[in-house]
């Protein structure tokens, strides 16, 4: 069941203010800056260097996860804050955004929505947040540094403050349109990632543009250590990408002969990382519940055939032997680091809120909210796999059971949000009764 994919229109509208201010503020910017910009030709080759640092570093991210990525193209953006004139700060984080949107336009398949959209983004807060470095401090970075380094310092810390509260703007202003939440709360649930990671970067684009302002050909250099930490971890991601990679196809497998397809643990998977963004888990958390969901029913690898079609669409079989499940799946995921929060998730998928589940019958508070989405994912893909007719009419009748079970038998705040996901995809079909999927309980 995919959701059709489309660009809402009040994301459109803001990505197009954000273009509109970001070309209003580099106008400005370069009739402010633009005669002392030109003559300063010596800024070339730090120009041309940090171009190519932006354009590499956003081309070729830092992988923490298969699905969790860090862009290192912040620290030489900071350092164009820092070393060149607005005008030229602007233009220069203008060209390398632009040109590692294009390869990924290119290699990836990004759309041009989402080039032009980053683009003006990163234009419009590296030109306030040089606008508001120079202000502050009109001396060259090492005449600043060793003048006064407070000043210079808070200097630094003002135009870092800017760039990232546009950055937090724009980012989950977007996000947020996209995904129907609140962007505030969709950055409190993130912040405690993101902040020190663009502190790191912010710091590192300091030492950047140090280097920068001595030898402007060693700019580019600064790549080394992040090219050698890039290989270091893509040789870990692999071996972990391949542990998943053989439990996934034991759960494809688990899928085929309680199913007689492939897709159960997909879709479940999907849905369940949908329903985390939904209620405004970070990004770490969304894929260790994704990554959770998709093997979830690894534990009934060793069930007859029999057994597994017999339960296959029942929802809290009461078969003590296949109940055994999910403390099966616990202890195989036990063995792999990359599970060690998302086992607990498919230990207690069968927990009800009520305190009649198992295997350990906990109170609703105690209910990992990963546990609890699984737990929703799947019991809406079984009902409507099992349910004929039009793909509108299994949705709803899916819903209404899960309603009547809310606050009891599953979480409310999942439900809830399985309605406004409903809502959604009800929309894309152009169903009249999307306004019922939406209403809370």
């Amino acid at each position: 069941m995919a959701e059709l994919r489309v660009v809402p229109l009040r994301l459109k509208v803001f990505a197009a203010v954000v273009v509109i201010l970001g070309v209003v503020v580099l106008w400005a910017e370069w009739g402010v800056f633009g005669t002392v910009a030109l003559k300063r030709s010596q800024d070339l080759v730090t120009a041309i260097s940090l171009i190519l640092f932006i354009a590499i570093g956003g081309a070729f991210p830092l992988r923490l996860t298969p699905r969790v990525k860090i862009s290192v193209s912040t620290a030489p953006a900071f350092a164009a804050v820092l070393v060149l004139p607005p005008v030229i700060a602007a233009l220069v984080i203008l060209a390398g955004t632009l040109a590692y949107h294009a390869y990924l336009h290119a290699v990836h398949k990004r759309t041009w929505f989402d080039a032009l959209f980053n683009t003006s983004r990163a234009c419009l807060q590296g030109a306030l947040a040089a606008q508001v470095y120079v202000a502050l401090q009109p001396l060259s970075l090492t005449k600043a540094l060793a003048t006064d380094w407070v000043a210079a310092g808070f200097a630094m810390a003002a135009a870092a403050g800017i760039y990232y509260a546009v950055n937090v703007a724009t980012v989950f202003g977007a996000a947020g349109m996209s995904l129907h939440q609140n962007p505030a709360r969709l950055w409190v649930s993130n912040v405690r990632m993101d902040v020190p990671q663009q502190t790191f970067l912010f710091v590192f684009g300091l030492l950047t543009a140090l280097i920068s302002v001595t030898l402007p050909i060693l700019t580019v250099a600064m790549l080394l250590p992040v090219l050698v930490v890039q290989f270091g971890w893509k040789s870990a991601l692999d071996l972990r990408t391949q542990s998943r990679g053989a439990l996934e196809a034991i759960a494809d497998a688990v899928d085929v002969r309680a199913y007689g397809e492939f897709g159960h643990s997909r879709r479940v998977a999907e849905l369940a990382a949908e329903l985390a963004r939904s209620l405004a888990l970070n990004p770490g958390e969304v894929d260790t519940v994704r990554s959770a969901a998709r093997v979830h029913d690894i534990g009934k690898m060793g069930f007859s055939d029999d057994l597994l079609r017999r339960y296959a669409l029942t929802l809290d079989p009461v078969d003590l032997e296949f109940r055994r499940h999910a403390e099966v799946a616990w202890q195989l995921l036990g063995r792999i680091a990359e599970y060690r929060v998302g086992r607990e998730y498919v230990r207690h998928q069968c927990e009800r809120p009520d305190g009649s589940g198992f295997p350990m019958c906990l109170p609703a508070e105690r209910i990992p909210v990963g546990a609890a989405i699984i737990r929703v994912a799947e019991a809406y893909d079984v009902l409507t796999s099992r349910t004929e007719g039009e793909l509108a009419a299994q949705m709803i009748l899916a819903l209404t059971q899960l309603r009547q079970g809310s606050g009891r038998l599953w979480d409310a705040r999942v439900i809830n949000a399985l309605g406004q996901i409903a809502e959604r995809r009800m929309n894309a079909l152009g169903h009249e009764a999307a306004s019922f999927a939406s209403a809370e309980v």
